[in-house]
């Protein structure tokens, strides 16, 4: 009876942890910017690159519903537009709150149905197929980065490599062989029977059931399309302020975002963000203040804006209730 006040308390003072985090990483690098070039810049911003990324916002939550439709309707196709798009905007509510956004996996819960916890699962998978498929393309920047531009020694390159390639096998093995991860869980099934949480962990691994070869085939495929548009808005933000090509802004990008990813110390990933992308900006001679506009603007459209719309889902429409 007493471990649910305890398990509670000590989930408050993570967060608070994690909050404090952030904002101590943010006020660092506010220290660390010129304040005085920040703003300099933002009056001589390019406006046609800072539209054109504020506009790829409407191609990344398109392609966002589009993948999680397309999940939730591997679990039931009658599932209604408005739901999937409800449960969508709460889930980035809930990734306001939480570090690395991990709040978004819980979208599922918003979503009133009889297999709940099947749909909790998907939320889960669909952040899954966003981290790998940001690892492989993440891992391609930061080849890229050490040998053409860094010149890192021969051996960091060949840990990276080999380790590239264990996740391109991962990766080959799920998408065509989704029957082996079947065999995987199967064993891990008969490994938790007698846990506290066995009948919850079998209901959200249950969701992988619905998986064949062309729908795994498929989510990697909305995945790396959802981490191209992601740092193209952050190349064009970088050009609104500042010069840098295309490929190099890819590369410092996507380099940013994965790191990033392995980071989630901070709510809303604040500071870490903005550290990374200043970071691999850096590496092409892109001014702390240029990148971290960039990514100020990259929280905004990505993060923020599109968190305080769902808050209305999350309170209002669809209450998160303990039924599973």
């Amino acid at each position: 009876m007493t471990t649910k006040p305890k398990n509670t308390f000590r989930a408050f003072v993570l967060w608070i942890v994690k909050t404090l985090v952030g904002v101590a990483l943010f006020i660092w690098l506010i220290n660390k910017v010129d304040w005085k070039e920040i703003y300099s810049e933002i009056l001589s911003v390019r406006q046609g690159f800072l539209w054109l990324g504020i506009w790829l916002t409407v191609p990344n939550l398109w392609i966002q519903f589009y993948k999680w439709r397309y999940l939730t309707h591997l679990v039931d196709d009658k599932i209604s537009t408005k739901a999937i798009w409800a449960s969508l905007l709460a889930g980035f509510s809930m990734g306001l709150i939480t570090p690395g956004r991990l709040g978004e996996t819980g979208k599922g819960v918003f979503i009133p149905h009889e297999k709940r916890a099947a749909l909790t699962g998907m939320g889960i998978a669909d952040k899954l197929w966003s981290q790998w498929a940001l690892a492989c393309l993440g891992l391609v920047a930061l080849l890229y980065l050490m040998d053409i531009v860094l010149g890192w020694a021969q051996d960091v390159k060949i840990y990276i490599a080999v380790f590239g390639i264990f996740l391109v096998y991962l990766t080959w093995t799920v998408l065509f062989n989704p029957s082996r991860i079947r065999g995987w869980i199967d064993w891990i099934k008969r490994r938790i029977h007698g846990l506290p949480l066995d009948q919850k962990i079998l209901s959200l691994l249950s969701a992988l059931d619905y998986f064949s070869r062309r729908d795994t085939i498929r989510c990697f495929f909305f995945a790396v399309i959802f981490q191209i548009i992601i740092s193209l808005q952050i190349v064009c933000f970088l050009k609104a302020f500042d010069e840098i090509t295309l490929w190099n802004g890819l590369a410092a990008a996507t380099a940013a975002m994965f790191i990033k990813s392995l980071i989630p110390i901070a709510i809303m990933d604040i500071g870490v963000r903005e550290s990374s992308i200043i970071f691999f900006a850096a590496i092409f001679g892109i001014p702390g203040a240029s990148a971290f506009n960039a990514s100020v603007f990259l929280f905004l459209t990505n993060v923020l804006i599109p968190g305080i719309v769902g808050i209305y889902f999350l309170i209002k429409k669809f209450p998160v209730r303990n039924e599973y």
